[in-house]
C-alpha cells in the first residue's frame, strides 16, 4: 500500500504501516528482539534497555519497543554494539538481583533466566554487597504481602513497570506504586490499601523476574514437574481461554491462554485463583447412597443399578410425567444434549429446566435475545455504553477491559443507569441514579425525549440526568444498551424488556442482555431450556404439589440458588427419589437418595458457548485417577446400558458428532478450531414484545421500611466459588450497604452487625455506611452459605422489604 513505510532489518525489505515501532516489524520479519518491558497490550515505556538496536544515522542505541518505524530506516538488531550493549543491561540489572533461582516460582519459565543464558555474561564483576529492601533486619524471607493473595520479592525487582501498567490500564486502579528514586526505587502498595482487584493476579504471571507471587502457587511445585492442559473458565460466560497447570492429578494453576478474539491473554481472579475448586477438601470423588438417615459412600455401579431399577419401574408403568430434571449453566452443552434426550426421549417427560435461581423463567422467543449484539472486540469501537441493571465488572470482568480500552482510547462515554452506583476502575463513567425498580419508567422516559415528546416526567425519580442520556444519544448518534442480572430477576421484567427494545429502536442502537452464568446461552440452546409451564418453578409447584415424584438434579443446587430457600427444602422433602449429580455435598445434595460424583474442568472434555455465541472446546486431563468422577452424559450412559435402552456416548467427541449429524447448521461442532467459532444464537429482530400484568411499587410497610437488593461480588458468584480458599481470602466478608442518613436514623455505625430481617426470619450482617445506595433501599454483597440471603426471600414476593435494626 502507497500508505506503508518500507524499511530494512538485518538486511531484509519489510513493510509496514505507520506508527509501526522497530520491534513489531521485526517480529513480521520473524526476528525475536528480546525484551522485559514490552508487552503489545499495554503503553510502551522503554524501561527495561533490553530491546536497543542499532538504526543507521542515529548516534545512539535506540529501544525498539518504543521507536516508530521510519521510511528508508536501517536497522541491525545483532551487531557488536547491540550484542555488547544487551551484555551490559544483564549485567546491570544483575547487580542487585538474589541468585536465589533454586527457591523462585519464576525457575524454569523465567525471562530473566533464559536471556542471561542467551546474551548475559557468565560471571559477575560485581564484588560489592547487593542493595537488599528488608523491612526487619531480622526477617528470614524477602516476600512482603501486598494483599491477600499477591506477595511481592522486591529485590527480585527489575523495574520494568509492567505490574503499574497493569494495574493502571487494564484495572483502572491505582493498587500500585513506586516509591523512592534512583537505586532504591520499588514498587510497593500504600499501607492502607491491599492489592487485590480483579486483575491482579495477571501482575503475577506477566512479571518477567519473579518478582511478584501468588500466595495459591509459592513453593508448591517446580514448573518443568506441571502438565499442561487447554482449557475454558466457565465462572462466567465471557468464555476466557485458559491453560491449566497440573500434575498427579492435581491443578496447581489456571495460566492464561491467548486468544485475541476473546480476552487477549487476561484472566480475572475469579478464573484465575478458582482452580482450587476441583481439589476441595469436601468434594466427593465416589458414589453416595442414603442408608437410613445419612449418606454413605458407595461403589458407582450399586448407585447406578439403584437409580436404573427404579427408572426401569417408572418406563415400564408409563409414569414419565412423574419425572423431573434440572441442570446448570455450568455445564457442557454435551451434557445439557445428553440430559434432554434422555429424559425426552428415554424417561418420556418435559420437566426440564436449568433456570434454578429466578421465580421468573424466560419464554422461548427470549432465550434468543440473550448474549452479546456483535463481537468482544466490537465493544472497542462503541462510542457510547449505557448500562442498566447490570454490573459488568462483576458480571462479565474480562469484557470491561474491551469498554475500558474504548474509553481511555476512543474517549467512548459510559453511564449507568440504576439503584445503586457500580464503576469500571478509576476509568471516567458517570452513576445516574433511580430509585429500585424503576428501570423501564427511565428508559421510557428517555425515549420519550429521543421521540420528541418532553412533556411528562416521573416526580420519583430526577429527569435532568435522563435528559443529559438522551442528548448524548442524539451527539453520538449510536448507543450500546447493555443489560444483565437485574433484568433476569426484574419484578416487571416483561415491561423492562419492552423498554429496552423500544429504546434501541428509537436510538437505532445496539441491545446486549448479558447473563451472568458461565454456559448459559449454551445449556439453554442444546437441551436444557424448559418452557414457563416446564420451568424449575413449576417443577416445584408439582412437586410441592405431588405430581412430581422423582427428580434428578445435575450440577445445581436450587437450596441455595432459588430465591425462596424454604419453600425449596419444603416441597424436596415430599419427594419420593432424588438423585443429585454434586461435586459436593451441599443443602440440595444432603437431602438425596443417591448423590453422584460430579465431573469438574479438567475430568473431562466438551464446549461451552460465551456470551457472544462462540463455542469453544475445552479438554480433559490425561489419565485422571478420578474414576468414579463422570459428566452428566457419563452417568446418562452408564443407565442407559444397565436399562438397554436410549444412546449410548462413549465421548464428548462422539456427542458433538451426534448434534452436528442431528442439525445440519451445527456441523461446524465435528471439528472446532483452536479459538472457536461464532454461530449466531442470538436474534432480536423477530421479537414482538409482550405486556404481561405489571407490578406497581408498593408504599413499604411501617415495620419494614427497607428494600432489599444484594449482589455478588468478582470473587465470590455462588456456593461453587464458596468452595475456593483462595477466592474466600480475597473476597472478604458478607456486609451490607445503608445510606448515611438510614444508618443515622437507626442508630448504626460503620461496621456494626446489624439485623435484617422479614416478618418470618433474619440475618446478622457488618453494615458498611454508603452514598453509593438510596434512601430506603439495603443493598447486601455477597451470600454465604452460612448467611444465604434467599432465606430473607419469597417466591409469591417479587420485592422484598426488610427490617434494619442493631444485631
Amino acid at each position: 500500500m502507497a500508505d506503508n513505510i518500507t524499511l530494512t532489518i538485518d538486511g531484509r525489505n519489510v513493510e509496514v504501516p505507520p506508527g509501526t515501532l522497530i520491534l513489531q516489524a521485526a517480529k513480521m520479519l520473524g526476528i525475536v528482539i528480546p525484551t522485559f518491558c514490552y508487552d503489545d497490550r499495554l503503553r510502551s515505556v522503554g524501561a527495561c534497555r533490553m530491546c536497543l538496536v542499532e538504526v543507521e544515522k542515529s548516534p545512539k542505541l535506540v529501544a525498539s519497543c518504543a521507536t516508530p518505524v521510519a521510511p528508508g530506516m536501517v536497522v541491525y538488531t545483532t551487531s557488536p554494539r547491540v550484542i555488547k550493549a544487551r551484555k551490559g543491561v544483564l549485567e546491570f540489572l544483575l547487580i542487585n538481583h538474589p541468585l536465589d533461582c533454586p527457591t523462585c516460582d519464576k525457575g524454569g519459565e523465567c525471562p530473566l533466566q533464559d536471556l542471561t543464558y542467551d546474551y548475559g555474561p557468565t560471571t559477575s564483576r560485581y564484588k560489592e554487597n547487593k542493595i537488599r529492601f528488608i523491612e526487619d533486619i531480622n526477617q528470614k524471607f524477602d516476600e512482603i504481602k501486598l494483599g491477600p493473595e499477591i506477595l511481592i520479592v522486591r529485590n527480585r525487582c527489575i523495574m520494568c513497570y509492567k505490574c503499574i501498567r497493569i494495574v493502571r490500564e487494564q484495572a483502572g486502579e491505582a493498587d500500585l506504586g513506586v516509591f523512592k528514586r534512583g537505586a532504591f526505587a520499588n514498587i510497593h502498595a500504600l499501607d492502607e490499601l491491599a492489592f487485590a482487584d480483579e486483575f491482579s493476579g495477571n501482575t503475577v504471571e506477566y512479571c518477567p523476574v519473579g518478582a511478584l507471587l501468588s500466595s495459591s502457587f509459592r513453593y508448591k511445585i517446580r514448573d518443568w514437574l506441571l502438565k499442561h492442559t487447554s482449557s475454558v473458565c466457565n465462572l462466567c460466560p465471557v468464555g476466557c481461554n485458559m491453560r491449566l497447570d497440573w500434575s498427579g492429578d492435581k491443578v496447581y494453576r489456571h495460566m492464561s491462554r491467548r486468544n485475541d478474539e476473546v480476552e487477549q491473554g487476561w484472566l480475572c481472579d475469579r478464573g484465575r485463583y478458582g482452580f482450587d475448586i476441583t481439589g476441595a477438601e469436601d468434594r466427593i470423588l465416589k458414589p453416595q447412597i442414603k442408608r437410613g438417615a445419612s449418606l454413605e459412600p458407595c461403589s458407582f455401579d450399586e448407585a447406578a443399578m439403584v437409580v436404573a431399577k427404579h427408572l426401569r419401574k417408572i418406563i415400564d408403568e408409563n409414569r414419565g410425567s412423574e419425572v423431573a430434571a434440572v441442570g446448570s449453566a455450568l455445564l457442557s452443552n454435551e451434557e445439557a444434549y445428553a440430559i434432554r434426550r434422555f429424559f425426552n426421549e428415554v424417561i418420556k417427560t418435559s420437566e426440564i429446566d436449568f433456570q434454578t435461581d429466578t421465580t421468573q423463567p424466560l419464554e422461548a422467543e427470549q432465550i434468543d435475545l440473550i448474549g452479546l449484539s456483535g463481537t468482544l472486540g466490537d465493544l472497542e469501537s462503541d462510542p457510547l455504553f449505557l448500562f442498566v441493571g447490570c454490573d459488568p465488572a462483576v458480571e462479565q470482568p474480562v469484557a470491561t477491559l474491551r469498554i475500558k480500552k474504548a474509553i481511555s482510547a476512543n474517549k467512548a462515554k459510559a453511564i449507568f443507569l440504576g439503584s445503586y452506583d457500580k464503576r469500571l476502575g478509576n476509568f471516567p463513567t458517570k452513576n445516574v441514579r433511580i430509585p429500585f425498580g424503576l428501570e423501564p419508567e427511565a428508559l421510557d422516559y428517555i425515549i420519550s425525549v429521543l421521540s420528541g415528546d418532553n412533556s411528562g416526567g416521573d416526580s420519583r425519580f430526577d429527569s435532568e440526568p435522563l435528559l443529559k442520556i438522551a442528548d448524548l444519544i442524539r451527539q453520538t448518534g449510536k448507543v450500546h444498551i447493555i443489560s444483565g442480572r437485574s433484568f433476569f430477576n426484574h419484578f416487571n421484567r416483561d415491561k423492562f424488556l419492552s423498554s429496552l427494545l423500544a429504546l434501541k429502536k428509537v436510538s437505532n442502537g445496539k441491545l446486549s442482555i448479558l447473563p451472568s452464568q458461565g454456559n448459559f446461552i449454551g445449556v439453554s440452546h442444546f437441551g436444557l431450556f424448559g418452557e414457563p409451564e416446564h420451568s424449575f418453578s413449576k417443577i416445584l409447584e408439582r412437586i410441592d404439589a405431588g405430581e412430581i415424584k422423582t427428580f434428578f438434579v445435575f450440577g445445581a443446587n436450587p437450596i441455595e440458588e432459588y430465591p425462596d430457600r424454604k419453600f425449596v427444602q419444603e416441597a424436596l422433602k415430599k419427594l419420593e427419589f432424588l438423585v443429585v449429580v454434586s461435586p459436593f455435598i451441599h443443602p440440595t445434595a444432603a437431602m438425596a437418595g443417591v448423590v453422584f460424583p460430579q465431573a469438574m474442568l479438567p475430568d473431562y472434555g466438551g464446549t461451552f458457548v460465551n456470551l457472544e455465541g462462540r463455542i469453544q472446546l475445552f479438554k480433559p486431563m490425561e489419565n485422571s485417577l478420578k474414576l468414579e468422577v463422570k459428566p452428566a452424559w457419563g452417568i446418562i450412559n452408564e443407565l442407559s446400558g444397565i436399562m438397554e435402552i436410549g444412546s449410548s456416548w462413549y465421548s464428548d467427541i462422539q456427542i458433538r458428532e451426534d448434534i452436528a449429524n442431528r442439525l445440519k447448521e451445527m456441523e461446524g461442532l465435528a471439528n472446532i478450531p483452536d479459538r472457536g467459532f461464532i454461530f449466531p444464537f442470538i436474534n432480536q429482530d423477530d421479537y414482538q414484545s409482550k405486556l404481561n400484568s405489571v407490578t406497581a411499587i408498593s408504599k413499604a410497610p411501617a415495620e419494614y421500611p427497607y428494600i432489599l437488593q444484594w449482589m455478588t461480588s468478582v470473587h465470590h458468584n455462588g456456593w461453587l466459588t464458596e468452595k475456593s480458599e483462595n477466592l474466600m481470602r480475597i473476597a472478604g466478608h458478607q456486609v451490607a450497604l445503608i445510606n448515611p442518613i438510614d444508618a443515622t436514623h437507626e442508630g448504626l455505625v460503620e461496621n456494626q452487625i446489624a439485623r435484617i430481617g422479614t416478618d418470618t426470619t433474619a440475618i446478622n450482617i457488618p453494615i458498611n455506611i454508603s452514598d453509593k445506595v438510596n434512601r430506603g433501599e439495603i443493598l447486601i454483597i455477597n451470600s454465604f452459605s452460612k448467611n444465604p440471603v434467599n432465606r430473607l426471600l419469597k417466591k409469591d414476593k417479587p420485592i422484598t422489604y426488610v427490617s434494619v435494626k442493631k444485631a
